[in-house]
C-alpha cells in the first residue's frame, strides 16, 4: 500500500489545510503543463484525492495525541448546569425585560444612549431602558487558559419561537462591579461570575435556552489546533418561564 503522506511530503495525520497546500505546491512543479513528469503528477493527484476523501481517520489520530479534558459532559436533571469538554456553565438568575434607571450624572441621559439603542426597543424614557439580563458562572475544566467570549453572536438567548437575541455590552453605570463582563479569560482551575446583557424581548416572548459556542486552543503532539463545542442550557426547567434561583 502506498504511503500517501510520504508522496505529498507531509507528516502522518496532517490536517486538510496542510495536505491541500502541499498538493498545490507540488503540482506547480510537476504538472505536465509546466514541463513536469506526468507520472509524478498522477501520483500526487492520487495521494491528494485519497487523503481528502478520508478526513475522519486523521482527525481521530490527532485527538488521540491530545490531553483529554478532566471532566466528561455532564447534564443535571433540572437543566441549569451544563459541562462540556473545556468549560462548565451554571445559570443562576434570568430577568426578562428589566426596567433599569439611568443616573442623572450619566452624560448620555439627555440624548439617545448608544446602549439603549441596542438593548431597548420600546423605551422612550430618557432615564430608563429595558434589557434582559442573565447571571451565570463559568468554570474552566482544563489545565490551560480559556477565553470565554459571549459577544458577536457566540452566545445567544433563544425564545420559545426559536428567535435568538445576541449578547451585548452595557455601560459601567448599569453593569455591577461584582460581575465580569461578556468576555473574560479563565486560567486553569478558575471560575467567574458573569452578567450577560441581551436585547429586550417582544411581548409574549420568554427565553427558553442559552446557546454558547466556545472556541478552545488545544495542544497536541503535532502542534496546536482550534477546537470548538456548543453548550446548550435549558432555561425553562419544569414549565417555568424563567429562573429565580439563588446564588
Amino acid at each position: 500500500m502506498k504511503d500517501y503522506y510520504k508522496v505529498l511530503g507531509v507528516a502522518p495525520g496532517a490536517p486538510t489545510e496542510v495536505v491541500k497546500a502541499a498538493y498545490r505546491a507540488l503540482m506547480k512543479i510537476h504538472h505536465p503543463d509546466v514541463g513536469g513528469d506526468p507520472q509524478r503528477a498522477k501520483e500526487i493527484e492520487e495521494a491528494f484525492r485519497h487523503l481528502s476523501a478520508q478526513p475522519q481517520p486523521r482527525r481521530e489520530t490527532d485527538r488521540q495525541d491530545t490531553v483529554e479534558p478532566p471532566a466528561p459532559v455532564r447534564r443535571r436533571s433540572d437543566g441549569i448546569v451544563v459541562a462540556g469538554k473545556y468549560i462548565e456553565i451554571a445559570v443562576f438568575e434570568l430577568f426578562g425585560n428589566r426596567v433599569l434607571s439611568c443616573p442623572r450624572e450619566c452624560t448620555f441621559y439627555r440624548r439617545k444612549c448608544r446602549f439603549k439603542q441596542v438593548l431597548s426597543v420600546e423605551s422612550d424614557d430618557l432615564l430608563t431602558f429595558k434589557a434582559t439580563t442573565l447571571d451565570i458562572q463559568v468554570r474552566n475544566l482544563t489545565d490551560n487558559p480559556q477565553t470565554v467570549d459571549f459577544r458577536h453572536g457566540r452566545g445567544v438567548l433563544v425564545d420559545q419561537n426559536g428567535e435568538f437575541y445576541q449578547c451585548h455590552q452595557v455601560c459601567a453605570y448599569q453593569h455591577p462591579a461584582k460581575y465580569k463582563e461578556a468576555v473574560v479569560e479563565l486560567f486553569a482551575g478558575t471560575q467567574a461570575n458573569i452578567m450577560l446583557w441581551f436585547q429586550q424581548q417582544p411581548p409574549g416572548r420568554y427565553a427558553s435556552r442559552l446557546v454558547y459556542k466556545h472556541r478552545a486552543l488545544v495542544s497536541g503532539m503535532r502542534g496546536d489546533y482550534w477546537d470548538q463545542e456548543i453548550l446548550d442550557v435549558n432555561l425553562t426547567g419544569k414549565g417555568k418561564l424563567y429562573l429565580r434561583g439563588k446564588k
